[in-house]
């Protein structure tokens, strides 16, 4: 598996989704993982379903892993910040 075991998939996949979820400030996300080995087959699939909310914390360690707190999704989000 490419040098990672599911566990280790399971959790940088969920801590990515989790980082993205929060930076789009949505309160649904869903990932999956695909680690190439065979042609189509997802090796993990998250769905992440709860209300967004600010967290310094979370938006701390979105700030260091994606280089910013706030991705907008539309031409009406895109703003001077």
């Amino acid at each position: 598996m490419y040098g990672y075991n599911r566990d280790e998939i399971t959790e940088k996949l969920k801590k990515y989704c989790t980082f993205k979820k929060y930076q789009v400030r949505a309160n649904k996300w869903f990932g999956l993982a695909d680690i190439g080995e065979k042609k189509y087959e997802i090796c993990e699939l998250i769905s992440l379903n709860y209300p967004w909310e600010y967290n310094s914390n979370i938006e701390r360690e979105v700030i260091k892993n994606l280089g910013s707190a706030y991705a907008p999704m539309n031409k009406e989000d895109i703003k001077e910040h």
